[in-house]
């Protein structure tokens, strides 16, 4: 349990690594995941997950799967991650809340995680004075979830891009 902040150039598969590593850890030792994406429908998120499960590559919006696989892998997506929308809030406070709820419904017979996808969304309303202080004291209460709760929380930090590099 703990906290992981993942970060890497634009476009270096970090999101795709934690989906990755959250599949895997959901197939070989009975985690459960809760996971807020507000970048990702929730829609396109488990067809990437499914994907995953299936072993299957997608092109475009189309998964190359059979189809009672894939349908298969959607319904394994579904006994094992929830998705926490950024309409019900995006505080820390919020997702916090929200995954414990989570922790509730699915009650991991192995550790539970929480990816947070991307950090830029979560609301930094923390009263402290200078930006370093308000990350690290949002960063202090996913730690201190992620203890209490045996959980890993998965926080992806993604950089922004550079002035002339595409």
């Amino acid at each position: 349990p703990g906290l992981a902040v993942v970060t890497g150039i634009p476009g270096s598969g970090k999101s795709e690594l934690v989906d990755q590593l959250a599949v895997s850890l959901c197939e070989n030792a009975g985690w459960k995941w809760a996971i807020f994406s507000p970048e990702n429908s929730v829609e396109l998120h488990v067809s990437k997950l499914a994907a995953k499960r299936a072993r299957a590559a997608i092109i475009g919006d189309e998964v190359l799967a059979d189809d009672d696989e894939y349908q298969s892998a959607r319904e394994w997506v579904d006994d094992n991650f929830l998705f926490l929308p950024a309409e019900s809030g995006t505080s820390v406070r919020s997702i916090l809340d929200r995954a414990d709820a989570c922790v509730a419904q699915l009650k991991p017979e192995g550790c539970f995680g929480l990816i947070i996808d991307p950090w830029n969304y979560v609301s930094q309303t923390d009263v402290a004075s200078d930006e370093t202080s308000r990350v690290n004291s949002l960063l202090a209460q996913l730690q201190v979830w992620a203890l209490e709760n045996n959980a890993l929380c998965v926080v992806i930090a993604h950089p922004t891009k550079a002035s002339g590099i595409e």
